[in-house]
């Protein structure tokens, strides 16, 4: 199903995608970017739930910030689906059962601890089901993606503005942003984090395109090691839009003195699908290792895995220092005694402490 509107003029549009659980950063965001519900439009695109450790209770203030005011406007992402996808069809149950026995971040276990169960067996996330049943209607209804004259706003992609029945693609379409597609409006979407279209520099900042017209926004909030949560906030100005954003990271903050080392122009990095390396040296702290680009690249070894005889970075890694001209506020990915991977701008890189 997909929605046609039309935004009243001078008023801002603020979206934001894949909040996954996450309503601490979710109100934090909102706060950030001034959200005024009298004066402003609020798209969510999709992925509310699953992931984050505050599935419900997003679920519960989207739904009543929807309830209370007509500019509010959802669409349906891939991880919402979890709830319809298990109960209208009692085959899905047990790969849900194995999926929720791997994953305790999850809408069924947050309302299976609010009645005071858990999740074991078939009956037991039946029973819990009965209790999610507002929640279920509320996804059923809502639409796949968002027209306006100028604008689509869709949770992955869109192929085709008049096939109401392509939900799969807008649901789980990869590498939007690199798809060539052009509809003749501003299409934005979130789903695919924007860092996996990195090159050299791991950035979760949104990307704005405006000559392909497509505006990705998806920071990796709860997805990636040093995800964001991103706003993208679009003002109309005499016929023409202007396009900002603002973050949230949800890890620890500090300041950090300046760097002069920094090596923007020679940095390396892993992302993924392409997290196997090869292992060509293992020390005590740290592992020389070749990336999928056979590049050389120097990781701490607690950020690496072996499963089955191959190596895997644990989350996207990246061998880039900073330069700081300046003291600088970063958040805090990982760190050991003498350095620390951070977040600053929404970039990621190496400090010295």
């Amino acid at each position: 199903m997909m929605q046609h509107l039309e935004f009243e003029k001078g008023k801002r549009i603020i979206v934001i995608s894949d909040i996954h659980g996450d309503l601490s950063s979710l109100q934090e965001l909102l706060a950030k970017v001034n959200y005024s519900e009298y004066n402003d439009y609020l798209i969510f695109l999709g992925d509310l739930i699953e992931k984050g450790k505050e599935n419900l209770e997003t679920l519960h203030y989207i739904m009543t910030l929807k309830s209370r005011n007509e500019r509010v406007f959802v669409t349906k992402g891939n991880c919402d689906r979890i709830l319809e996808n298990v109960m209208d069809n009692d085959a899905n149950i047990p790969e849900t059962l194995k999926y929720l026995s791997f994953n305790g971040l999850s809408i069924f276990h947050e309302m299976a601890k609010n009645v005071g169960t858990s999740i074991e067996t078939a009956e037991d996330l039946k029973y819990v089901l009965s209790y999610l049943k507002d929640e279920k209607l509320f996804i059923d209804s809502l639409p796949t993606a968002l027209i306006t004259d100028d604008f689509v706003f869709v949770h992955a992609g869109i192929r085709d503005l008049d096939n109401e029945n392509d939900t799969k693609y807008h649901l789980t379409a990869r590498h939007y942003y690199e798809s060539g597609i052009d509809l003749g409006k501003y299409v934005v979407v979130g789903h695919f984090p924007v860092c996996n279209y990195s090159e050299q520099i791991i950035c979760n900042n949104p990307i704005i395109d405006l000559d392909k017209k497509i505006i990705s926004i998806d920071g990796g909030n709860r997805v990636k090691m040093g995800g964001q949560l991103n706003a993208l906030i679009i003002e109309n100005n005499n016929d023409s839009y202007s396009f900002t954003y603002r973050s949230v990271v949800n890890l620890e903050k500090r300041l950090f003195k300046p760097f002069q080392q920094g090596n923007e122009s020679t940095c390396k990095i892993v992302k993924w699908p392409n997290l196997e390396v090869y292992m060509q040296e293992k020390k005590e702290n740290t592992s020389l290792v070749l990336n999928h680009r056979n590049e050389l690249m120097e990781v701490r070894n607690e950020l690496l895995k072996q499963e089955r005889g191959k190596w895997y970075l644990i989350t996207d890694y990246t061998d880039h220092y900073f330069t700081l001209t300046a003291p600088k506020i970063g958040y805090i990915i990982y760190e050991n005694d003498d350095e620390a991977l951070v977040s600053i701008d929404g970039k990621h890189g190496w400090v010295r402490k």
